[in-house]
């Protein structure tokens, strides 16, 4: 478990579901980095030198009948983006992580990251 969120000089990519949160990260984003956001929600222009990758999260999320699930959406998107992590792995991290109590959650978590991932595919592919 994470008791505090470390405290990071620099980073090179940065996931962004709502502006508000982002507004002290920003200028801690690296030249060549990366800016991931919720294209419902977060409007916000990169610094120079970085890519903003607009993903429809919470469209993704609302297409699949969980609004709430944008962050899972986003997650996969993420993942098939940068190819930081295998989804598999991702999916079973999820898997491990959830409590019992949410462990109802794991097939819908799962289809999320799926959807994010597939979008990521046919953007990516596309480009």
């Amino acid at each position: 478990p994470i008791e505090a969120p470390p405290i990071v000089p620099a980073c090179w990519s940065i996931i962004a579901l709502h502006p508000r949160s982002l507004v002290p990260l920003l200028p801690k984003l690296r030249a060549g980095g990366l800016l991931f956001a919720d294209e419902t929600l977060v409007d916000t222009k990169p610094p120079d030198g970085v890519v903003r990758i607009g993903v429809p999260a919470t469209r993704i999320a609302e297409r699949a009948g969980n609004r709430l699930g944008a962050g899972m959406a986003m997650l996969g998107a993420f993942v098939a983006w940068t190819g930081l992590v295998a989804l598999d792995e991702v999916v079973a991290a999820m898997r491990a992580a959830l409590p019992s109590h949410r462990a109802k959650m794991v097939d819908a978590n799962t289809a999320l990251l799926e959807a994010g991932a597939a979008w990521a595919h046919e953007v990516r592919g596309a480009a």
